[in-house]
């Protein structure tokens, strides 16, 4: 009798987030750094390249 209110709970969840569709990625005006607009496109490097000391920083998006 417990577990029916989880699995209608977890059900509904479900019903929700299959229906909350992220809007389309599209950039924003002034959001790329003026150093990276002025950067050109060139070859790509090669796949052994070591990289050191990389720092990935990930962050929300306040909408």
């Amino acid at each position: 009798m417990r577990r029916a209110p989880a699995l209608l709970a977890v059900g509904l969840l479900l019903a929700v987030a299959k229906s909350a569709v992220g809007e389309p990625m599209r950039p924003l005006p002034g959001t790329v750094p003026r150093a990276l607009r002025h950067l050109v496109a060139s070859e790509p490097a090669p796949a052994d390249l070591p990289l050191e000391n990389v720092t990935i920083v990930l962050g929300l998006r306040d909408r």
